[in-house]
């Protein structure tokens, strides 16, 4: 599942775009499993690649590794970039010093752990 998200800010009283990105987090039981971060849209041909690589690390389901899809993951990792916005607008301003990807990555290693992973797991049925 690709998931999509921007950051705006206000600017002369409207809401300017000034960043999008686009996420493939894939949810293990032992927290992220494989994650791709683009500053465009995924394409069939990208996604493939992403297919690709996360099957080189992946086991059937439910030995480890196994990977379920990450629609909650994704909630809590949006949730935490929002809690966080001004840092993330500074980040995806597009300032020279600026590194969005990074920021997002920490974003999704600080949020999702073994332990949510395996509650999200439990939650949806899965163990």
């Amino acid at each position: 599942m690709v998931h999509s998200f921007g950051c705006f800010f206000p600017y002369n009283g409207s809401h300017t775009q000034i960043s999008s990105y686009s996420m493939l987090p894939a949810l293990s039981l032992n927290g992220i499993l494989h994650l791709d971060v683009q500053a465009q849209s995924y394409t069939a041909t990208i996604f493939n690649g992403f297919i690709d690589g996360l099957l080189d690390s992946m086991n059937p389901f439910p030995q480890k590794n196994s990977v379920m899809p990450a629609f909650i993951t994704f909630s809590a990792i949006k949730a935490r970039i929002q809690e966080n916005c001004s840092f993330a607008h500074v980040e995806m301003d597009g300032r020279v010093n600026c590194d969005p990807y990074a920021m997002l990555w920490e974003a999704v290693f600080e949020t999702v752990d073994q332990e949510k992973a395996l509650g999200w797991y439990r939650d949806s049925g899965y163990i």
